[in-house]
């Protein structure tokens, strides 16, 4: 469950596109859209060796062919009808994701739904970025199973930690379904993420800054990242808070995991939500006796 945030700067359908549809889509829709050319030999033809040159190209509106804009997302493109035909080709590869995951709870590496994590990243799906803190601090409680939420009540609570992924479109809709978006557990909101730390193995490009402020005189790490976080859904908010009372945590940790429980293991005679609501009601009913 909660753990992941997303943010989109344009729409994206996580398909393979010709460098014409890039072109009509960036007349169509107003924006511009910069893309990585790799030019591949025959057999790289389905990407697995080393391209053979690099080129950047930008596919502008009609309108705006002076002005450039970076757009994040991250699915391939291939101006070949065929990716396995024998001659050269360029295989097109949009240069920034649709998004930003921060992953604050079971999500994280070494927790118990990495998995998830593991199988995007194998198929190229998201990139990890590094860790990070929300700049603002808010209240993260574990609910019944141990599973953790984040609550949208800022100034209260820690500055919370947790790790930075590039995400596309399919992982973003990946992690709405896990989320539960369209049942009522987690609603995503914006957030700024502060204290970056880039992973040795993360390579940035100009694009980044759409999601990262650099602030003067800091050194590397420092600055703002611009992402979204899934909250606990307004509905269950203040009962997490007021069950929880002052049991905010800084990070979900071992400690907090040794608890959790997988899905397929929580008793079956509930929805989530009735788990989640008749926990609130035992805590708070705890809380009121003498």
């Amino acid at each position: 469950m909660a753990s992941a945030v997303v943010v989109s700067t344009r729409a994206c359908e996580g398909r393979l596109w010709s460098e014409k549809e890039m072109r009509e889509n960036a007349s169509l829709s107003g924006n511009a859209t910069r893309v990585k050319v790799e030019h591949l030999s025959p057999s790289d033809a389905r990407g697995s060796g080393d391209a053979s040159g690099v080129d950047v190209v930008d596919f502008l509106p009609a309108a705006e062919e002076t002005e450039r804009h970076h757009h994040q997302s991250s699915y391939h493109l291939s101006s070949s009808s065929s990716p396995t035909q024998s001659k050269s080709h360029k295989k097109v590869v949009i240069k920034n994701p649709c998004g930003i995951a921060f992953v604050y709870g079971t999500l994280k590496k070494g927790f118990g739904n990495y998995w998830l994590m593991q199988d995007l990243l194998k198929d190229g799906h998201v990139e990890y970025i590094g860790s990070a803190r929300t700049k603002q601090p808010y209240p993260l409680v574990c609910g019944p199973f141990a599973v953790p939420f984040l609550l949208d009540m800022p100034s209260n609570g820690w500055c919370v930690k947790g790790e930075l992924y590039k995400v596309d479109a399919k992982a973003q809709e990946i992690l709405d379904e896990k989320e539960g978006t369209t049942v009522g557990h987690y609603v995503r909101k914006p957030l700024v993420l502060t204290d970056v730390v880039f992973d040795r193995d993360f390579v940035s490009s100009p694009a980044d800054d759409d999601w990262y402020r650099k602030g003067e005189g800091e050194g590397e790490g420092g600055g703002e990242v611009l992402a979204e976080a899934y909250f606990a859904h307004n509905s269950i908010t203040q009962g997490l808070a007021k069950a929880s009372a002052t049991q905010f945590i800084e990070a979900f940790t071992e400690a907090q995991a040794r608890h959790y429980i997988v899905r397929k293991d929580r008793p079956k005679n509930r929805t989530f939500l009735e788990h989640v609501r008749l926990w609130i009601h035992e805590r708070t009913r705890e809380k009121r006796q003498p």
